[in-house]
């Protein structure tokens, strides 16, 4: 019963008069006669799809405040304040918001291990900020993360071994 004044609640006005006229359209079409649906039946989809209007609203949250994490990190890195390994503890943090956060790496960016893949993502981003940042100064940045990253993949090569 409380999903069902949460959703009568959420659909306000608007939803109220939608709900009316699902109600009145039986009555109305000879067409939809006998496929309408009872009134409960009714609710109870608009129920559910309020619900999964909820879990969509909860996803889209969860994306933005990723994305708006991951271009402040970018920034930081860029402007010097944080390094290469301080930003992809930052990420992988940011991306433990959702669930699968180690796969989401997996099919974009190619590495022997999450860190390398999440490495690689911070790269990639700090290379597409040239319209936020001088193309000279994120040239230079690049380069000097790509050396961080190979010395990062030589000591782990150096530890297998």
């Amino acid at each position: 019963m409380t999903a069902l004044l949460r959703a009568l609640v959420n659909l306000g006005v608007g939803g109220f008069a939608l709900m009316v006229v699902l109600y009145l359209l039986p009555m109305t079409s000879s067409s939809h006669q006998g496929n309408a649906g009872s009134l409960a039946d009714q609710l109870k989809f608009l129920i559910r799809e309020q619900q999964r209007s909820d879990v969509l609203d909860r996803s889209m949250q969860v994306i933005m405040e990723r994305t708006t994490g991951k271009e402040n990190i970018t920034q930081e890195l860029l402007k010097g304040r944080i390094t290469l390994g301080e930003a992809v503890v930052r990420f992988k943090a940011l991306s433990e918001l959702s669930d699968g956060y180690s796969s989401e790496y997996r099919p974009l960016f190619w590495g022997t291990s999450d860190e390398e893949r999440i490495c690689r993502e911070v790269i990639n981003r700090a290379q597409f900020s040239r319209g936020m940042n001088p193309p000279s100064e994120v040239d230079a940045v690049t380069a000097c993360l790509e050396a961080q990253l190979q010395r990062y993949l030589e000591s782990q090569t150096d530890k297998n071994h």
